[in-house]
């Protein structure tokens, strides 16, 4: 997992060839400009701009992916994505079985080890298999929420 500034993001070349490419495209596209819905880029890379309900301690659930690493991206609020490294991951736990289509497992057990804020100016960076909590924001019920997905 990375977080860092928007403007630090150029120092991650060279860790996929993938993520370069989209690193190219942030540093020469308005990210804020995508519409509602998925935008594709190429066939790696694509973006997720969505509404969502906001989830609290009670009910958060954490997610990872096999197949494309994660960018999220400012997109009006905050998001405090909690994050884990190395969870341990039982079938119990497991809420949504991985569905190969859009490339996501859902389980109990929230990764709470860590906060990375998504905040203007900022990123987080999931590689594949990295445990993260989206959609956390104690001060609003919904949120918009910008995901540019890099095929690993």
């Amino acid at each position: 997992m990375i977080y860092d500034k928007l403007s630090n993001i150029h120092k991650y070349y060279g860790i996929n060839k993938n993520l370069d490419r989209a690193i190219d495209w942030l540093k020469n596209n308005n990210y804020l400009k995508v519409d509602l819905g998925i935008t594709k880029i190429d066939d790696d890379i694509f973006f997720k701009r969505i509404k969502c309900e906001t989830l609290n301690d009670d009910n958060l659930l954490s997610e990872f992916h096999y197949q494309y690493a994660d960018i999220h991206l400012y997109a009006g609020f905050q998001d405090d994505i909690s994050y884990v490294a190395n969870p341990e991951l039982k079938s119990s736990n497991i809420v949504q079985e991985y569905n190969k289509k859009d490339d996501i497992v859902f389980y109990k057990n929230p990764a709470k080890e860590g906060r990375a804020p998504i905040k203007e100016n900022t990123f987080a960076l999931f590689m594949p298999f990295e445990a993260h909590a989206p959609r956390r924001n104690k001060k609003e019920n919904e949120i918009e929420k910008i995901i540019m997905k890099i095929r690993w």
